[in-house]
This record gives C-alpha cells, sequence and structure tokens, in this order.
C-alpha cells in the first residue's frame, strides 16, 4: 500500500486548441474536451496542490488561440496555481504573453521553471527545438537547471525520452550523456511527459515515466500507420509520496 500523497496535481497536455472554438482536430474538439477536463479538475481542486499544463497548448500558434485558452481556464474559480511548459506546437513568447496573470504562472518567471513542494522538486523542462518538431535537451541548457535541494524531484517534459516504436517517435527528445546523468541522479524519482497522446508507463534508465493522454485525442501506438483513438480526452492525476514513490492515475473523459 502506497503512503498517503505529499503533493498531488493534475497534469493535462496537448490541448491543441484553435482560435476558432468549433473547429475539430482529428474528430476531436479541443476546445470542448478542454472544458470537460477543466470542469472534472476544478470540482477535484481541493485535493490538488496544482495544475501543470505539459504543452501542445495550441495548434494555431497565435494570439487569438492563446487568448481563447485563458479565458477559457479563468472561466473556472481557481484556488491554486496553473503551471505549464511549452511543446513544440506551442509560441514561446505568446504563451508567455498570455499565461502570465493568475491562475497561471508564467514559465518564464522564477518560479515558473522550479516547483517546490513538501520534500519534492518539480522541474519543469523546455524540450523544444527551435523550428522543429523533435525535441532537444541540450548539455548547455542541462547545465543550466537549478540545483536539486530537496530529496526528490519529478521530471516533467513535453516529448517523449524512448521510443514508442511508432511515427511518434521522428519527434522524440535528443540528448546525450548530461541528460542520462541527471535521470540517474539518486534524487530524480521519475519523469512525466505528454507529447505521446496516450497514458503509457515505462522505465527510463530505471526510472518511472509516465505519459499523459491529450485533452484533445488519443494516438494508437505500435500499429503501422497513424491511428487514434480516443476523441474526448483524458488527464493524470500525478500522486507524490514522501518515501519518493509516484503514482499514476488516468481519467478519461
Amino acid at each position: 500500500m502506497l503512503n498517503p500523497a505529499v503533493v498531488c496535481f493534475a497534469q493535462l497536455s496537448d490541448c491543441h486548441l484553435y482560435h476558432d472554438k468549433s473547429r475539430c482536430h482529428e474528430l476531436a474538439n479541443p476546445y470542448d474536451n478542454l472544458a470537460r477536463a477543466l470542469a472534472d479538475v476544478a470540482q477535484k481542486q481541493s485535493e490538488l496542490d496544482f495544475v501543470l499544463l505539459t504543452g501542445d497548448l495550441a495548434q494555431t500558434e497565435d494570439a487569438a488561440t492563446y487568448q481563447l485558452l485563458a479565458d477559457l481556464v479563468r472561466s473556472f474559480h481557481w484556488q491554486l496555481p496553473i503551471y505549464w511548459l511549452p511543446g513544440n506546437h506551442d509560441d514561446k513568447k505568446l504563451a508567455a504573453d498570455y499565461l502570465c496573470d493568475e491562475p497561471f504562472v508564467n514559465f518564464n518567471s522564477p518560479h515558473g521553471q522550479l516547483l517546490t513542494y513538501a520534500n519534492w522538486q518539480i522541474l519543469l523542462l523546455d524540450s523544444t527545438k527551435q523550428g522543429c518538431t523533435e525535441g532537444l535537451l541540450s548539455a548547455e541548457y542541462l547545465a543550466s537547471l537549478p540545483d536539486i535541494t530537496q530529496p526528490h524531484v519529478l521530471l516533467a517534459l513535453h516529448h517523449h525520452v524512448k521510443p514508442f516504436n511508432s511515427f511518434i517517435d521522428k519527434y522524440i527528445t535528443e540528448y546525450d550523456e548530461a541528460f542520462n546523468q541527471w535521470v540517474t541522479k539518486p534524487q530524480v524519482k521519475g519523469l512525466i511527459h505528454g507529447h505521446v497522446h496516450s497514458a503509457v508507463g515505462y522505465l527510463f534508465l530505471g526510472k518511472p515515466v509516465y505519459a499523459c493522454p491529450a485533452t484533445s485525442v488519443e494516438f494508437i501506438h505500435q500499429v503501422s500507420e497513424f491511428a487514434t483513438g480516443n476523441t474526448t480526452g483524458g488527464y493524470n492525476i500525478i500522486r507524490l509520496q514522501d518515501n519518493g514513490d509516484i503514482q499514476r492515475e488516468t481519467i478519461w473523459l
């Protein structure tokens, strides 16, 4: 039996919003799906410490889309912060311009990339690569990360770090030994990411990794061609235990 969670948060990912809230994406309506997910999370927020959006917030990377996202989020009454990190479909400058005031915490702010709750630090990584769909975690970027000050660390990023044996592997994260050294630090207990539109768990360098379903549409992996599944979206609840264990619960809507 797992110890009681000392940190609990909702992870939503891959919203793929258009500036037209009626427009569909792979037979799903991203706006309606995100609205349902946010409504569900808002009802649970007394149990949560924060909400985290792990990238690909926009499909059309323009000001109107980020304004639509900000307005939708603020249509609910939040009593907790909402953090975010960028994905390959995001315009980082526009996202920072529109997702900067309460309840959002600007990713570019001093407290937007390193979250400290109880004896955990959640490090929000920017895995995007300028002008590319695949991810990148360079040695130079990793060297700039803040120091670990807590006994337990969770790494959060957009891109996946291990092949899924599908089309999505064209857009995997590029990294070298510097990232391996980060992951294998004893304080790092696991990783979470978006990008793959699927609720999958796996091991990477001996650490548990949990992928988040998209609020937009599910992707089916380990098949010969691109395929989609659930079109009503989902999200994860992540519970971090005092002893360093990580528990993931997937909510399908």
